[in-house]
């Protein structure tokens, strides 16, 4: 597995995280409860961010690693 599927593979996996984490905000019923996974949507949002970016110089510097779905 290249760097470039297993950097697509860990940012599937946080929107994958993030997108439960979202359905749980809805579900909550405490405030509190609300603003941790929040809170938690808010970290994996900013790695997923770094992580698209990096995915983008990645393929952008070394061709190899271009999706093949391009």
């Amino acid at each position: 597995m290249t760097v470039g599927n297993q950097v697509r593979e860990a940012l599937g996996t946080l929107l994958s995280a993030q997108a439960s984490l979202e359905q749980l905000i809805l579900k909550a019923q405490s405030e509190k409860t609300k603003q941790i996974y929040s809170n938690a949507v808010g970290e994996i949002k900013g790695i997923t961010d770094f992580l698209d970016n990096r995915l983008k110089k990645l393929e952008q510097e070394e061709p190899q690693y271009r999706s093949s779905e391009e």
